[in-house]
């Protein structure tokens, strides 16, 4: 997974985002303020969320019964 700042992700955003999609490989953008977030496709972040909103129906529906 590569880093870079976004001083750097900004110089080339395009570019950086058709890596992203074309590899499915996430990239994390950090700031000066040391804050830290991941750039990835947003196939694979509805993938994640509907994964975590179907494990928490599940657990919910566990605790009912």
């Amino acid at each position: 997974m590569d880093t870079m700042t976004t001083s750097q992700a900004s110089q080339n955003l395009d570019a950086l985002i058709n890596r992203v999609i074309a590899y499915v490989e996430p990239t994390i953008l950090g700031n000066d303020q040391r804050q830290r977030t991941v750039l990835r496709r947003l196939a694979e972040f509805n993938s994640w969320q509907e994964t975590l909103d179907w494990l928490s129906h599940s657990a919910t529906l566990m605790l009912n019964l």
